[in-house]
């Protein structure tokens, strides 16, 4: 009862002081089936190491895309595409990040690696693409998923693209993300390094995931202060956020506050993942921030990491690029004419240092 009397108490004042709740984005759709942030949970099973992965072989139809595009994974859980899984000596090009890359608004061979694939087979390069993104993944996610590849297919990895959105550093700094799920996360020590801290659970490994949310969600979420503070987002250095509810702004604070350090950090790691195994590694802005955008490239060029701006090739208006919900609003995501531009433009970037990493010059028979 003293319990109670005390967290009414602390609610009451933590509404007086202004820290109200506010709702999150997507809990105005009553259809479950047809949330935007459900295509990801009806994927997903519950993974400490990865905060999720996919399930294998699943196949969904996404109603919430106009054109319901079919998403199918394969045995290891990976998103199916244009000649995956390739034979079992073919070199492979491993494709990391986030909704951007996984493509869900169309279908498996319209996904950017796939469309990328299908390009650098005319090259007569013979190579297959992995897509190794998930919807939601951080730039922390990613490095995780990317050793995890490195352990499964060795050295037929011989080159790796990673694909930055402007909401990455604000997933691996926000432990409260997503619901029921717990993004791993990194933090900075007081020394000035970085270390990476698994996420908690309150369900065991390999748990079906039916709902993945941002937070705050429920009713006792939105409507409590309390619970709402906790949740808070917080920056590398533990400080929070202002309340907002809005993953743009999260993302654009996160950037302000830390997120250049830990993304350099972030790509430092994935270069030393990539050098032990002799792959090439290559950065590609996906941001639609330009100061994100820029901010990225000039840490990729301090780094010596091959980099490009894949979204350079979108010529005004952009709209046309991107695809459209059932309901006929923009969705953000690229649809089949936004997938192929971008995948002409990483095609292009990759030819000639594929050509010469695995020395095919001449036509194959």
């Amino acid at each position: 009862m003293v319990f109670l009397v005390f967290c009414v108490a602390l609610e009451i004042g933590l509404r007086l002081s202004g820290h109200g709740p506010v709702d999150g984005p997507f809990d105005n759709t009553d259809d479950k089936s047809r949330r935007p942030d459900n295509l990801a949970a009806l994927l997903s099973q519950a993974d400490r190491y990865h905060g999720w992965r996919h399930l294998p072989n699943r196949a969904l139809t996404n109603l919430v895309t106009q054109g319901a595009p079919l998403i199918t994974t394969d045995r290891y859980g990976f998103r199916a595409g244009r000649g995956w899984p390739g034979r079992k000596d073919q070199p492979i090009v491993v494709f990391l990040g986030n909704s951007m890359l996984f493509c869900a608004e169309v279908g498996d061979d319209e996904t950017i690696p796939s469309q990328t694939a299908g390009l650098l087979e005319r090259a007569e390069l013979d190579v297959c693409a992995l897509n190794a993104a998930s919807r939601g993944y951080s730039m922390l996610q990613s490095l995780r998923m990317l050793r995890t590849c490195f352990e499964q297919f060795g050295e037929r990895i011989v080159c790796v693209v990673y694909g930055y959105c402007d909401n990455d550093t604000a997933e691996m700094f926000f432990p409260g993300m997503y619901v029921p799920l717990l993004s791993p996360t990194l933090r900075r020590a007081a020394s000035g390094g970085y270390s990476e801290h698994d996420a908690p659970y309150a369900v065991p490994d390999g748990t079906r995931i039916t709902e993945l949310r941002y937070v705050p969600h429920g009713w006792l979420e939105r409507h409590s202060a309390i619970w709402h503070l906790a949740a808070r987002p917080h920056a590398p250095d533990g400080s929070y956020t202002p309340l907002a509810d809005d993953i743009g702004y999260w993302s654009r604070w996160s950037w302000r506050n830390g997120g250049p350090q830990a993304v350099e950090h972030l790509l430092h790691e994935m270069q030393s993942e990539c050098r032990k195994r002799g792959a090439l590694l290559f950065a590609a802005s996906l941001a639609i921030d330009r100061d994100q955008a820029n901010g990225f490239l000039d840490i990729t060029q301090r780094n010596g990491v091959r980099s490009f701006d894949a979204r350079q090739d979108l010529q005004p208006p952009v709209a046309r690029y991107l695809a459209r919900r059932d309901d006929g609003q923009l969705d953000g995501h690229f649809n089949r004419e936004g997938a192929r531009t971008v995948a002409e433009k990483i095609a292009g970037q990759l030819l000639p240092a594929l050509e010469k990493r695995l020395d095919t010059t001449t036509p194959k028979n």
